[in-house]
């Protein structure tokens, strides 16, 4: 009987995700809400906070430097939004803490946590040094536990939350010269897979929700030579339309969104075969990036 319900629940789930291909699911509200946005100074960060502030979110930006969160408060502030700014740098777990106790005081509850901080040297393996590879680990992986750690509690308590990971496709397929990039991505998608586990064991009554976001690449500063053989197929993205499918994405409480979505058909077919077929049409598709400049003596 178990076995039965599982079969009947998985294939209403199964049709469920068929029929919202073609309906959209419906939006909540998020107006009012506190949402903190990490590494939101430039690129992807500063267009989250943006388009956020244009749907009455009481806006929380964090980014190490500090002229450029201030910048990026003072745009939402002129199109009329509410934003607190902090210099904080979210690899030091203790200054992690010390922020996040700023801001309870000063905003109050953090219901909505974008962890988007990030960075990229795009370099080979062997040219990489051993900051380097820590340094991308720190920022784009393990500061997700900082920060989650500093929030969570609180949403659980509140029964109400949602923690938004900017992953990458990255995250789910490797690439050439970004083995410390992929890395660190393929580890945040582990890490929102396994805290759905945890948050779903807690088992109190709560609507915490979970999106996992691996857009390919965008149009930032932190690849200066993306490359793609089929841009109609696999364009390099802009920033504003990234965001806009991220807001669209937690209004309706998607688990994992890839961007473009076509790319999510390529995985999960690729995935059926062997790696070798993986690789064969990731080397046809020609879609990666090249060497940042300048490169390593050593190289």
């Amino acid at each position: 009987m178990e076995v039965f319900q599982l079969l009947l629940k998985a294939a209403f789930a199964v049709v469920e995700a068929f029929v919202y291909m073609f309906i959209p699911r419906a939006h909540k509200s998020i107006e009012g809400e506190n949402a903190l946005i990490t590494g939101a100074g430039h690129g992807l960060g500063r267009e989250l906070a943006l388009q956020l502030a244009d749907l009455g979110v009481r806006l929380v930006l964090w980014d190490i430097d500090q002229k450029a969160v201030e910048r990026t408060a003072a745009d939402v502030r002129r199109k009329g939004g509410v934003v607190f700014a902090y210099h904080c740098d979210v690899t030091d777990e203790q200054k992690v803490e010390f922020v996040a106790n700023e801001v309870r005081r000063e905003v109050g509850d953090v219901t909505i946590l974008i962890n988007n901080a990030g960075i990229m040297h795009c370099q080979t393996l062997l040219c990489l040094n051993d900051q380097q590879i820590r340094r991308t680990l720190e920022i784009n992986t393990l500061s997700h536990f900082w920060t989650v750690r500093q929030f969570l509690p609180r949403m659980l308590e509140l029964g109400h939350g949602h923690i938004v990971a900017i992953a990458s496709i990255a995250g789910i397929l490797g690439c050439a010269n970004l083995v410390d990039y992929c890395a660190s991505k393929f580890g945040v998608v582990g890490f929102m897979a396994a805290l759905a586990e945890e948050v779903y064991a807690d088992r109190r009554d709560h609507c915490i929700h979970l999106t996992t976001v691996c857009p390919s690449t965008m149009n930032t500063r932190l690849t200066h030579y993306p490359r793609t053989r089929f841009p109609r197929l696999l364009p390099i993205l802009e920033v504003d339309e990234v965001a806009q499918r991220i807001i669209n994405a937690v209004l309706q409480n998607q688990q994992l969104l890839i961007i473009p979505s076509r790319i999510e058909f390529i995985t999960r077919i690729t995935g059926i075969f062997p790696r070798k077929v993986t690789q064969m049409f990731q080397h046809f598709l020609d879609y990666a990036v090249d060497p940042h400049e300048p490169r390593p003596q050593k190289c």
